[in-house]
Protein backbone atom coordinates (compact mmCIF):
# COMPACT_ATOMS: atom_id res chain seq x y z
CA UNK A 1 0.00 0.00 0.00
CA UNK A 2 3.18 2.03 0.11
CA UNK A 3 2.88 3.10 -3.39
CA UNK A 4 -0.90 3.83 -3.46
CA UNK A 5 -0.46 6.17 -0.45
CA UNK A 6 2.81 7.58 -2.63
CA UNK A 7 0.49 8.54 -5.83
CA UNK A 8 -2.61 10.03 -2.75
CA UNK A 9 0.26 12.24 -1.77
CA UNK A 10 1.41 13.48 -5.68
CA UNK A 11 -2.72 14.00 -6.00
CA UNK A 12 -2.57 15.83 -3.33
CA UNK A 13 0.02 18.26 -4.13
CA UNK A 14 -1.48 18.60 -7.34
CA UNK A 15 -4.56 19.86 -6.07
CA UNK A 16 -3.21 22.46 -3.45
CA UNK A 17 -0.95 23.46 -6.75
CA UNK A 18 -4.18 23.85 -8.72
CA UNK A 19 -5.61 25.79 -5.87
CA UNK A 20 -2.83 28.73 -5.44
CA UNK A 21 -1.48 28.58 -9.48
CA UNK A 22 -2.72 31.36 -11.06
CA UNK A 23 -1.60 30.24 -14.66
CA UNK A 24 -4.72 28.72 -16.18
CA UNK A 25 -2.30 26.61 -18.11
CA UNK A 26 -0.70 25.01 -14.85
CA UNK A 27 -3.69 24.80 -12.90
CA UNK A 28 -5.35 22.76 -15.70
CA UNK A 29 -2.27 20.69 -15.82
CA UNK A 30 -2.29 19.90 -12.24
CA UNK A 31 -5.86 18.53 -12.33
CA UNK A 32 -4.81 16.35 -15.24
CA UNK A 33 -2.14 15.76 -13.06
CA UNK A 34 -3.67 15.06 -9.63
CA UNK A 35 -6.62 12.88 -11.45
CA UNK A 36 -3.69 10.41 -13.08
CA UNK A 37 -2.19 9.68 -9.97
CA UNK A 38 -5.43 9.07 -7.88
CA UNK A 39 -6.23 6.44 -11.18
CA UNK A 40 -2.89 5.27 -10.40
CA UNK A 41 -3.55 5.18 -6.60
CA UNK A 42 -6.55 2.96 -6.79
CA UNK A 43 -4.65 0.69 -9.47
CA UNK A 44 -2.01 0.23 -7.04
CA UNK A 45 -4.52 -0.55 -4.52
CA UNK A 46 -6.70 -3.00 -6.55
CA UNK A 47 -3.10 -4.70 -7.18
CA UNK A 48 -2.44 -5.15 -3.74
CA UNK A 49 -5.73 -6.47 -3.01
CA UNK A 50 -5.74 -8.85 -5.65
CA UNK A 51 -1.77 -10.11 -4.18
CA UNK A 52 -3.96 -10.63 -1.13
CA UNK A 53 -6.38 -12.50 -2.55
CA UNK A 54 -4.29 -15.34 -4.58
CA UNK A 55 -1.88 -15.23 -1.67
CA UNK A 56 -4.62 -16.60 0.63
CA UNK A 57 -6.05 -18.99 -2.05
CA UNK A 58 -2.70 -20.59 -2.71
CA UNK A 59 -2.20 -21.31 1.61
CA UNK A 60 -5.75 -22.36 1.68
CA UNK A 61 -4.86 -25.07 -0.60
CA UNK A 62 -1.77 -26.15 0.65
CA UNK A 63 -3.25 -26.32 4.13
CA UNK A 64 -5.77 -29.16 2.70
CA UNK A 65 -2.90 -30.63 1.20
CA UNK A 66 -0.57 -31.29 4.58
CA UNK A 67 -4.13 -32.06 5.86
CA UNK A 68 -4.75 -35.01 3.83
CA UNK A 69 -1.29 -36.46 4.15
CA UNK A 70 -1.21 -36.27 7.61
CA UNK A 71 -4.38 -38.08 8.22
CA UNK A 72 -4.93 -41.83 8.30
CA UNK A 73 -8.52 -41.78 8.30
CA UNK A 74 -10.98 -39.92 5.39
CA UNK A 75 -13.60 -39.33 8.29
CA UNK A 76 -10.95 -38.15 10.57
CA UNK A 77 -9.45 -36.18 7.15
CA UNK A 78 -12.75 -34.58 6.10
CA UNK A 79 -13.73 -33.44 9.74
CA UNK A 80 -10.68 -31.66 9.60
CA UNK A 81 -11.03 -29.76 7.07
CA UNK A 82 -14.72 -28.82 7.67
CA UNK A 83 -13.34 -27.56 10.75
CA UNK A 84 -10.44 -25.56 9.42
CA UNK A 85 -13.09 -24.30 6.36
CA UNK A 86 -15.66 -23.18 9.37
CA UNK A 87 -12.96 -21.58 11.72
CA UNK A 88 -11.60 -19.30 8.79
CA UNK A 89 -15.15 -18.57 7.43
CA UNK A 90 -16.06 -17.23 10.79
CA UNK A 91 -13.03 -15.12 11.02
CA UNK A 92 -14.46 -13.20 8.39
CA UNK A 93 -17.41 -12.48 9.45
Amino acid sequence: MKYADHFRELARRCRRLSKTAVDPELIEQSRVWAVDFADEADEAERRAVERERFTDEGADAARKRRILLEGRNVLRQRLAIKRYLFLKLGKRR
